[in-house]
């Protein structure tokens, strides 16, 4: 558990932890995706990201895949597209904004009255 005194500081430092444990341990590195985040933060301003328009489905029954979701990059399905999938982001400004809107909240709770 974090100990800084922050609750929103300390809520997102447990929360990245657990990510950053998880992935050391499952994938090799120690870091956390944030897709939630950058899915949210395009909502607001989809000039963050580039987008794709990509057919994707869920496979249902492959050995392998089943129930993983599956891109067409390649086009081989001949299935036209069903979903923008973003392709590039502008990871800078999404951090930038991040850490803006989370320290702003980490700044109330510290002003807020007890």
């Amino acid at each position: 558990m974090s100990v800084a005194s922050n609750p929103v500081i300390r809520f997102i430092a447990d929360a990245l932890r657990w990510y950053y444990e998880f992935h050391e341990r499952y994938d090799g590195f120690y870091g956390a995706f944030i897709h939630d985040p950058l899915a949210v933060a395009a909502a607001l301003d989809p000039g963050l990201i580039t987008t794709e328009a990509l057919y994707v489905d869920v496979e249902t029954r492959g050995e392998l895949t089943s129930g993983m979701t599956v891109a067409d990059r390649r086009h081989l399905t001949g299935k036209p597209p069903n979903v923008d999938v973003a392709a590039t982001a502008d990871i800078d400004a999404l951090l930038k904004r991040l850490i803006e809107r989370i320290g702003g909240l980490a700044a109330d709770q510290v002003s807020a009255p007890g």
